[in-house]
């Protein structure tokens, strides 16, 4: 006997079924695959760049520290994790030592990016203070939804240290009882000390050039 109309539509029925759920299970495992690889991509790029980098949820939560975060921080990423970001990233104002406003809080609360702050000391978890340079940026979703908030910031106690000794050259320089003349490969005068003046008789404004 021949199976009837009605046994042929549910055999027809149950294989489309059956190839739409294999179709979209392999929809699933080809996206989660591609999603754990972009995943890994990024924590790659994360973990390898030069400076200090936190990640945190719109709570102001760390999730994640790259290796230079932890060493200025001076915190484990496996412990600051969960953490406020204010316990983890501790900055004051170099010249008044105040409190330097947190640029997370900032971004989550007017949802721009925090301009980079000058004049600001990291404080390590082991008391250690370094000049940095900081700024964030809203982490956003596909619809544009902010996610989190990205701090990068960066040690600056060489450039300070080079300002520092540049200054120190300066005053050297200006203070020097001889004569010290600068120019460009051209040989036009770029810099003279008050000593060549002096000497020479003519004004910076009329030597420069």
């Amino acid at each position: 006997t021949y199976p009837s109309r009605a046994g042929w539509e549910t055999a027809l029925w149950g294989l489309l079924l059956t190839t739409v759920l294999t179709a979209y299970a392999a929809f699933v495992v080809h996206h989660r695959a591609g999603l754990e690889a972009r995943t890994a991509e990024l924590r790659t790029t994360l973990y390898s760049i030069g400076d200090g980098v936190i990640t945190t949820d719109t709570l102001g939560r760390v999730q994640k520290m790259n290796p230079v975060a932890e060493h200025l921080t001076g915190w484990a990423e496996t412990d600051a994790v969960g953490e406020h970001l204010d316990a983890v990233f501790r900055s004051v104002n170099e010249s008044t030592r105040g409190p330097v406003p947190n640029p997370v809080e900032q971004v989550l609360r007017e949802g721009v990016n925090a301009e980079p702050a000058n004049s600001t000391v990291l404080i390590a978890r082991d008391g250690t203070e370094r000049p940095i340079v900081d700024n964030a940026a809203a982490i956003r979703d596909e619809h544009g939804g902010v996610t989190g908030v990205v701090l990068v910031f960066s040690d600056q106690t060489r450039r300070k240290q080079a300002e520092a000794n540049l200054r120190k050259l300066s005053r050297t320089i200006e203070q020097a009882p001889l004569s010290v003349v600068i120019t460009d490969l051209s040989g036009a005068i770029e810099y003279v000390n008050p000593k060549f003046c002096e000497v020479t008789g003519y004004t910076t404004d009329e030597l420069r050039g």
